[in-house]
Formats: structure tokens, sequence, C-alpha cells
């Protein structure tokens, strides 16, 4: 390995720097003539310094122990212009500017930065702001700010437009493998196509001697020639005549051959009919992850107790479908899998409910002052931060983070205490408090409240008539129906109902339109 012979020359170099007496010029020109012989080999050696780090340290011993500045600039200035790959690179013009800030001078400082400024390809932005920085808290005039200024921004003008037509560039090679691609399939599939099609014509051509009769006729071939892709699917008269004859005992003994013979097939579900006498020691595993499998659901529900029979649901296609039915030993085991509903597995809350019943809402929905509700959480917080922060308060008896069923987190939560004292201190501590960016919002849990305050928001919610059924955006009724005034009034007044008070004082019934039509006409 070519980094190999660059670290033993580091660690001998290390060496010798310890041990070199800075004020010997023997010892220090020895140091010098070690230097120059690594550097030396390891340009030789194929990728043995891509970086020639052997030499920036041979710069940074000559200006810090030796105090010899003008050396360590002889250095970088020779590996500058020796190497354009390395003075295209922002970190090194970097290096070499802490150098001068470290033990040169602010003109030389200044120098090093546009050097690097108009010769870095990769990143000038960063030796930019370091520059405009050094001007702008050290700069003598503003001229040499706006000078440098301008500088800067010509650079970025042009490394701008060379960004973009690299991109461009790169996004016309994506473009053109993807064009390449599709021809190769394409001519994949088109020589795949000829060489069936030359097998047909080959298998067409092959003809085989005909017998000829004692009149001297030529007897026809009782098969035709068939392609491999059609063999499989014709079937001659003369093989049905023969499956015809074969005993039945031999067709009986086939059937249990091919019975018998594994084939390797993706694994299907399978269907189970039980009798219900293990439904009391079933559960019923939902929410899965559709990449969960077997052993995972063993390993996760083995720790309950001893699992009998494992039944992962699957498609026709193979695949899970996010559920199973884990049969236990005992009943024990099943009682402590269901307190571990909606354990999390595979990033999901798992539910696990009894075999043959619906889940159920198994929290309390009345007020509990030993618990607190919080919300407004950042959806980065996780159960064991919310353990972190409660903690302080009281015993934690459990933390239960609200998520929606693929496993993110609703942004609230539930902090049991052990006592109604620690959740009392918990809500006035907590409430307001800063996590993750947001101030939560603590509270002692009660559902109720939260449902009645719902309720309320429906009933304001009612159209003008009353009625709760109807959405303030539905179309109003018309409450009146769709018959004459004269026809109503006359069946109320035959029924008692709604009758006017001179018709009741007078006794008189009232008028019909023959009655109208004589007072108008003059009739008697």
């Amino acid at each position: 390995d070519p980094n190999e012979y660059l670290q033993i020359w580091l660690t001998y170099l290390d060496c010798l720097r310890r041990k070199t007496n800075w004020k010997d010029e023997k010892e220090v020109k020895s140091l010098r003539n070690t230097f120059e012989k690594a550097v030396e080999h390891l340009s030789n050696i194929e990728s043995a310094d891509p970086n020639c780090s052997v030499l920036q340290y041979w710069a940074k011993i000559e200006a810090k122990y030796c105090s010899n500045v003008e050396k360590a600039r002889e250095l970088w200035n020779q590996l500058m212009t020796t190497r354009s790959d390395i003075a295209s690179q922002a970190q090194n013009w970097l290096s070499f500017s802490r150098l001068e800030r470290l033990f040169g001078d602010d003109k030389h400082y200044r120098k090093v930065l546009l050097r690097g400024l108009t010769t870095s390809s990769d990143w000038p932005e960063s030796i930019g702001q370091i520059l405009l920085e050094f001007e702008r808290e050290e700069g003598v005039s503003i001229d040499s700010f706006d000078e440098v200024m301008h500088k800067y921004e010509t650079v970025m003008k042009k490394v701008s437009e060379k960004r973009i037509k690299s991109a461009e560039r790169e996004a016309e090679e994506k473009k053109r493998q993807k064009t390449n691609k599709k021809y190769e399939k394409y001519e994949q599939k088109k020589a795949a196509k000829r060489t069936a099609e030359q097998s047909d014509a080959d298998t067409t051509q092959k003809t085989s001697t005909l017998d000829v009769d004692s009149d001297g006729f030529k007897v026809p071939q009782t098969s035709t020639s068939v392609s491999p892709m059609k063999k499989s699917r014709v079937e001659t008269s003369s093989e049905k005549d023969c499956k015809q004859t074969k005993p039945r005992e031999e067709r009986d003994r086939n059937v249990n051959t091919r019975e018998e013979t594994p084939r390797d097939e993706p694994k299907h579900g399978v269907s189970y009919r039980g009798d219900g006498s293990k439904d009391l020691q079933t559960v019923f595993i939902s929410n899965l992850n559709f990449n969960t499998n077997e052993d995972q659901l063993k390993e996760a529900l083995g720790k309950f107790g001893q699992i009998d029979d494992l039944r992962l649901v699957r498609n026709y296609k193979g695949l899970s479908k996010g559920y199973a039915y884990v049969e236990y030993a005992s009943i024990e085991s099943v009682r402590e899998a269901l307190k571990h509903d909606r354990m999390p597995l595979e990033g999901r809350p798992v539910f696990i409910t009894e075999m043959g019943k619906r889940s159920k809402f198994s929290f309390s929905t009345s007020i509990e002052k030993h618990k607190i509700f919080v919300k407004n959480i950042s959806p980065e917080v996780t159960v064991e931060t919310l353990n972190q922060v409660f903690s302080k308060y009281g015993s934690l008896k459990d933390v239960r983070l609200v998520t929606y069923r693929n496993g993110h987190s609703k942004g609230c939560a539930y902090i049991e205490y052990n006592d109604e004292s620690s959740a009392l201190l918990a809500v006035k501590e907590a409430d307001g408090l800063l996590v993750a960016d947001k101030n939560i919002i603590v509270a002692i849990s009660n559902p109720n409240n939260r449902s009645n305050t719902r309720d309320d928001r429906d009933l304001s919610t009612q159209n003008f008539n009353g009625n709760p059924n109807e959405s303030r955006y539905s179309k109003t009724r018309i409450n009146a129906p769709m018959i004459p005034m004269a026809i109503r009034r006359q069946r109320q007044t035959q029924n008692g109902n709604n009758e006017s008070p001179a018709a009741n004082s007078s006794g008189s019934s009232a008028l019909s339109n023959t009655d109208f039509r004589n007072m108008l006409l003059g009739n008697k």
C-alpha cells in the first residue's frame, strides 16, 4: 500500500523533530536533509503522498521552530507552482494563509488570499469571505475593500458560469446514458426475436425421408414439426390415444407421484380453518409493517410466552397483508401479550387484540389527576426525550406518545405518575416549557372536557331551523307544503283547528269559490 510509505516517513520525521536541538545548526540541517529525502522518495511512488503533506509539514517546522518564514514561503510557492491539482483546491490556500497569519505579516497574508481567490476552482467562496473580513477589519482604506470586492464578484461570476455549464453537461450525459440503455434493451429484444424466428425456420426446413407403400405412393407424416414455443401446448391425437389406453391404476399412480413432487414456488398464504378450541389462546396482530417476517414476529412476541403457531396472512403473490394470528401455549401468555398492545415494531405501533373480538379503547375517558396530557410536541421528540423531561417532577408509571398507524407522532402524549402531587407539579413547572423548538402545553388528563367542547362546537354549527342533523352548509329545505291555501283552510275548518275568531263568533262556515263568484256577478 503506497500510504504505508507515507505513514512510515511521517513517524520517522516526528521522532527526529522531537530529538532535534534547534540551537544546533548541524541537527537542523540533518532534519532538512531528511525531509528532502522523504519528499524525493514519495514523489517516485504513485499515489503515496497526493496532498504533499510532508512538504507542508516541513514548511510549518521551518516557520515555527526555525523562525525561517522565507524558507516556509519558498516551500509553499514551490508546491503551488508545480502541482496545479493542489493549487486548484481552496483548502490548500487556506492552509498557506494560516501559516502567514501566524508567522508572517499582513502584506503576505493578503497576497496569498488574493492568489488563492483567483487560482482555486472548487470553492473560492471560502477564500473570498475570509479576505473580505480581513479588509473590513484591518484594511487601511475603503479603496482596498472595494478592489477586493470587485475581484471577488468577478471570480464568482466566472465560477457560476462554469458550474452551470458543468451541470448542463452532466444532465446531457445522464440523458445520453438513459437513451443508450433503452436502445440496448431494444436491440437485445430484437436479437432474441431473430434467434427464435431462425430456430423456427431451421426446424421447419428439416424434413425426414417419406415412406413409400406397396403401390408406390408416399405415406404422409403422422406428426408435423412444431416450434419449441408451441410444442408444450400441442398434443397429437396419438398421444391422446396413448393416454386413454393407460390403465386406471397407472394414471392414479402418476397423479400421486405428481402430488408428492415438491415444487419450487413462492410461498403463498395458506388457508386455515380452526375448530375454535384454540381461540382463547390466540391473539390477532394488526398494523404490521409489510416487510416484517415470521422470524421478527416470533422474536418480538415470543417474550410473552411459548408460541405454538404463528400465521402471517399473505396475498396471492406471497406478500404480507399486515396482520397475523399468534397462538400461545397458555392463556396467561395471551394476557401478557394483551398488556403490550400498541408496542412498537419496525417503526409502527402493533395492535394486539383477542381472537374474534373488536379492538376497544383501553384507556380511561374520565379525569385522571395522576396523569397529564401534553400537546404541541415536536415530531422529532421521542418517548425517551419525554421520559427525561418529566422524570424530574416525580416517579413515572407510563409514558405514551400518541402516534398514527404508520408510527409518526401526532404531537401529543400522556404522562402517568404514581401520585397526584407529581402530576400537579409537572403541570405547574412544565407548562410552556421549550422542548425541541416548541413550547409544550401541559394539563391534567380529562378527555371528557375535550369531548364536551367538541359537542359545543357541533351545536354551534346547527342551521337556523335548529336541526342538528343538517350541516350549516346544506341547502335549507322549505317547510311549507305544496298545497293551495284554500284547501288547507278548508281542511283545518273541518278538523276544528286554527279557526278564526270571526268564524267562531258568527257560527258561519268559510266562503267557497262559488260564493265569491256569485257576489261579484250580483247573483243571489
